[in-house]
C-alpha cells in the first residue's frame, strides 16, 4: 500500500515538472527586434517595416524548425530562415505575423508597413561636361556654360532633398533650395526607375516641376562597404542630367553630356 502511495506521489511530481517545463518554454519562446541596440533579444509585440527594403525579426526559444505566416499577404509576405523571419513589404498597412514552433507553440505580433524616407544633404555643387570639341578656343565658352548650369540649378550647396516613398517605386519629393530664411521649397511626386548609364545601373528619380521632367539619380564613386550597424549619413552624389537643356544653346561645343552634380550625404 505504501509503495502505491509513493508511486502516485512521484507521478504527480513528475507531471508537475512537465507542466512547469512547458510553461517555461512558452515564456522563453518569443520574437525580438534584430536591429535593437538598447534592449537586444527583448520580446516584442509589434514591428514596423519600411516599404523599401523590408526587415527581419529574430526567434528565441521554442523548438525548431519554425513556420511563419502573415495574416494579410496584400500587406507583406514572410519567409523563415532558421531562427529569423524575413518580412517583405507589399504595400502600406497593418497586419499580423504568426510564428509556430515544432511543438505547436505560437507567437503572434503586429506588423506595420510604413513609409520609407531618404534624405540627401548637399554641401557642394559642380558641373561635369563631356564634349567633342575641347580646345583653347572654346575654353571660355565651357566656363560660361559651367557657370550657367550652376546658376540655373535650383539645389544649392546648402540645400536638401527628401524622398518619401509610399510605394516601393514612387512617392513625394521635397526639395529645399538652400538652408536660408524664406528659401523656396518644391514639393512634387516622383517615380523611381532603373537607369542604365554606360555600364552602370542607377536608381533614377523622375520628378515633374517647373513645366518639365527632371531626372535625378544617386551615386557615389568608390562607395565604402555598407555597415548595417551604422545609421549615420553616407557620402553620396545627387546627379541631374541636363544635357538636352543646353545642347542647342551651345551647339558649337558638340555636347554629349552635361550633368549637374551635388556632393553631399544620404541618410534614412
Amino acid at each position: 500500500m505504501k509503495t502505491k502511495h509513493v508511486i502516485t506521489i512521484l507521478m504527480v511530481i513528475i507531471s508537475g515538472w512537465g507542466i512547469v517545463s512547458c510553461d517555461d518554454d512558452n515564456e522563453r519562446f518569443f520574437l525580438y527586434q534584430i536591429d535593437e541596440v538598447v534592449f537586444p533579444d527583448q520580446a516584442i509585440s509589434s514591428t514596423a517595416i519600411n516599404i523599401v527594403g523590408g526587415g527581419s525579426v529574430g526567434i528565441t526559444g521554442g523548438k525548431a524548425p519554425y513556420t511563419a505566416e502573415i495574416e494579410d499577404e496584400q500587406i507583406a509576405t514572410v519567409k523563415v530562415d532558421e531562427d529569423r523571419v524575413r518580412i517583405s513589404p507589399v504595400k502600406l498597412g497593418t497586419t499580423s505575423l504568426i510564428v509556430k514552433d515544432a511543438d505547436g507553440l505560437t507567437v503572434k505580433i503586429g506588423v506595420k508597413v510604413v513609409e520609407s524616407v531618404q534624405r540627401f544633404m548637399s554641401n557642394a555643387v559642380y558641373v561635369k561636361i563631356e564634349d567633342e570639341n575641347v580646345n583653347e578656343a572654346n575654353k571660355e565658352t565651357l566656363e560660361e556654360l559651367e557657370a550657367q548650369v550652376i546658376a540655373d540649378g535650383f539645389l544649392k550647396a546648402t540645400g536638401y532633398v527628401r524622398f518619401v516613398y509610399n510605394t516601393k517605386d514612387s512617392g513625394e519629393m521635397t526639395l529645399l533650395a538652400e538652408n536660408t530664411a524664406g528659401a523656396k521649397i518644391i514639393t512634387a511626386p516622383f517615380e523611381k526607375v532603373i537607369k542604365q548609364i554606360g555600364e552602370e545601373s542607377y536608381s533614377a528619380f523622375l520628378v515633374n516641376y517647373e513645366d518639365r521632367t527632371h531626372e535625378f539619380y544617386l551615386t557615389a564613386p568608390e562607395r565604402p562597404e555598407p555597415d548595417t550597424r551604422s545609421l549615420g549619413p553616407m557620402p553620396c552624389w545627387l546627379v541631374e542630367d541636363v544635357t538636352e537643356i543646353y545642347k542647342a544653346q551651345y551647339s558649337e561645343l558638340g555636347l554629349t553630356s552635361v550633368r549637374r552634380v551635388c556632393i553631399g550625404s544620404l541618410s534614412r
